[in-house]
């Protein structure tokens, strides 16, 4: 039988037109939100670690800050200096607190992100946000001057594509202070798969997760490390944005 030759043209499309059907709504541009709360209340001031990487079109540009801080010093404080450096080396950064210390948090949105790895406690701690796509993977090590127990938070937004609407997901984990990265990464992705989530260890001391068990898109993810006291490092790793979302 003859088929029309406009049909013909027509039909390699549809894959694709399904694809996209299955595809997370908005390309990610690789924004993370870091959310500073507390300040130093060891006497004597501690150490904290600040690892923030930014892509520039051509390649990762680091930020790193690996400084003993005086007591007293707060979020506020912090969050200035992580601004002043990240600037320095071309970064895009949103500080709404400029200019003010008031309120109980101190919030900076950076563009192109490709990790934001933190090490605080001591009185300080922070909520680091994927706002526009999944992590690629979280990994969580355990602290080595304060050592305390903490609790893992993870709250994600989703997409499902195929029932067009948005939802929530969320997963708790509590581990003890002698819990090493590789404990921690099994324990929560044990509870993330109870959560709902579709989760893994791409290694043996991470986590991942881009979907839920519905087949919804993780479009979003908070990861708060509940443990002021205590200096547990988080690292949480983003895709190198793409050509097209620059």
């Amino acid at each position: 039988m003859h088929v029309p030759q406009r049909l013909t043209r027509l039909t390699p499309a549809l894959p694709l037109l399904a694809l996209l059907a299955l595809s997370p709504p908005v390309a990610a541009e690789g924004l993370v939100q870091i959310s500073l709360a507390g300040e130093i209340s060891t006497p004597g001031g501690a150490r904290v670690e600040v690892e923030i990487g930014v892509w520039d079109g051509v390649r990762v540009q680091d930020v790193v800050l690996n400084l003993h801080l005086a007591e007293r010093t707060s979020a506020h404080d912090l969050g200035t200096l992580i601004v002043s450096r990240l600037r320095a080396k071309g970064a895009q950064v949103d500080f709404p607190g400029e200019g003010s210390s008031i309120g109980p948090r101190t919030q900076i949105f950076v563009a192109r992100a490709t990790h934001a790895r933190l090490r605080l406690g001591h009185g300080m701690w922070a909520t680091i946000t994927t706002c526009d796509a999944a992590p690629e993977s979280l990994r969580f090590l355990p602290p080595e001057v304060a050592k305390e127990g903490a609790e893992i938070v993870l709250v994600a937004s989703t997409y499902h594509a195929q029932a067009r609407n948005i939802g929530r997901a969320e997963v708790r984990y509590e581990m003890d202070e002698f819990a090493s990265a590789a404990t921690v990464s099994e324990g929560i992705t044990t509870a993330s798969i109870r959560g709902g989530f579709l989760a893994d260890r791409p290694t043996g001391e991470r986590w991942h997760s881009s979907k839920t068990k519905d087949g919804a898109f993780i479009t979003g993810c908070s990861i708060e490390l509940r443990s002021p006291g205590a200096d547990w490092r988080v690292e949480v790793e983003l895709a190198v944005p793409r050509t097209e979302d620059r």
